[in-house]
């Protein structure tokens, strides 16, 4: 199990071992994120669909699905409460040095992303002419990928090392900074995360959320992929947390250990329920209300309790 701070301005869910106490620290003062995914065919949920985007490969890295328009819609009620969720966890969006396309493009264009590492899709409504122009100006040179017109850039020791390509069009945008998997996976091929039976079961799990992070896919764990969601029913926030196991002992196993928990501190995760959905591949799913004054992301912003009861690795 494996859970931590990304690296960048807006802080989420990453890769860090789990136990150690530079890792612990690390969590308690991450900020939230999150993500979702399923099958090959199409369709089922957003994140579902949105996981279609991504290459399997993307597994490895934490990978971050947001509902842009319902964060937005939720933040303008209280921008406070619903800080720890509302920044997207994109590595262009928090770059240090500012966006590559300046103010031609703003965070508030893009309705829904998913973003893994250093790849990335949005979805929205963008001046494609303006951006594109503003890239050029700062050294992307046009090329062709895949058959796609795209811009790449080669870095030159700056804050965009190494090579980033991006396309860019009136309702989308893609980048990469791995040249093998620019355009990630379009919707009709099969090599993407949402053929990952982890996922799918995660995805299945999660149900509606408007953000969602699953942590990074460890098929010889006994403990496989985790993934925390938010969601919302007319501002009435719920933590939704989702293990998917190797097998029904380990997910009966799971499902005591988050109980008992919880149980300990009916303060922070009083209304909790904890259900078990077998076949292959169970998963324990685990809703936590959060009151008025909770702020979503908290179960592993602060409330690392769930965290910390999962099993070690095998």
């Amino acid at each position: 199990m494996h859970i931590g701070p990304h690296r960048s301005a807006a802080p989420s869910v990453s890769a860090v071992t789990r136990g150690s106490a530079p890792a612990l620290a690390a969590v308690l003062l991450a900020a939230a994120a999150v993500s979702g995914c399923s099958s090959d065919s199409g369709g089922g949920s957003a994140t579902e669909d949105a996981l279609r985007h991504l290459p399997k490969s993307a597994a490895s890295k934490q990978v971050s699905y947001v509902d842009q328009v319902r964060v937005r819609k939720l933040s303008a009620s209280d921008k406070k409460r619903y800080s720890a969720v509302a920044n997207p966890p994109s590595m262009l969006l928090n770059s240090y040095a500012g966006p590559p396309w300046g103010d031609t493009l703003k965070p508030d264009q893009i309705t829904s992303e998913i973003d893994s590492g250093e790849l990335g899709v949005w979805k929205g409504d963008f001046d494609a002419a303006a951006v594109i122009a503003k890239l050029k100006a700062a050294g992307y040179k046009a090329t062709k990928k895949d058959g796609k017109d795209v811009l790449t850039y080669e870095g030159n020791g700056d804050s965009h090392s190494g090579e980033l390509t991006i396309l860019v069009t009136d309702d989308e945008v893609r980048y990469s900074g791995n040249p093998k998997t620019f355009l990630a996976a379009d919707p009709d091929k099969g090599d993407s995360l949402a053929g990952s039976e982890q996922f799918g079961r995660a995805a299945d799990c999660l149900g509606d959320v408007y953000r969602a992070d699953f942590n990074t896919l460890s098929t010889k764990d006994a403990v496989q992929l985790t993934v925390l969601g938010q969601a919302d029913d007319g501002g009435k926030n719920t933590e939704v947390m989702c293990v998917v196991t190797k097998d029904q002992d380990t997910a009966d196993d799971v499902a005591g250990r988050l109980k008992a928990a919880a149980a300990k501190k009916p303060k922070l995760y009083g209304g909790s329920k904890v259900t078990v959905d077998g076949g292959d591949l169970p998963y324990v799913k685990v809703t936590i209300p959060d009151s008025g004054d909770q702020r979503p992301g908290r179960i592993f912003q602060s409330n690392v309790d769930l965290w910390l009861a999962l099993p070690d690795e095998d």
